[in-house]
């Protein structure tokens, strides 16, 4: 991310960063204002819990845009008996929890 001032000329130059880019290759550039938001990847993506017991679960938050909030975590429409307390994501980039 750069900022740049409002009136003046710009060059862009785009390349692969170990320089092995050519036609066969998809470059994508965007300009714009900032839209901070965030991604999140579960692993596993799969889980099965055996009864009674417990799953772990990393989750990882893909920032973008210079988005540093909080992320709250929880599960929605679990099955009945299953359970997860949630959890923060405040600037961190990876949480882990368990599901019971």
């Amino acid at each position: 991310m750069v900022k740049l001032p409002a009136s003046g000329k710009y060059f862009i130059h785009l390349g692969d960063t170990t320089r092995h880019g050519g036609k066969e290759y998809a470059y994508r550039l965007r300009i714009s204002q900032p839209q901070p938001d965030f991604a999140l990847r579960l692993i596993p993506s799969r889980i099965c819990i055996p009864s009674k017991g417990s799953a772990p679960v990393t989750v990882f938050a893909i920032r973008k845009d210079g988005f540093d909030g909080p992320i709250q975590l929880s599960c929605k429409d679990l099955p009945q008996g299953l359970q997860s307390p949630g959890a923060t994501l405040a600037g961190q980039t990876r949480g882990r929890g368990a599901g019971r």
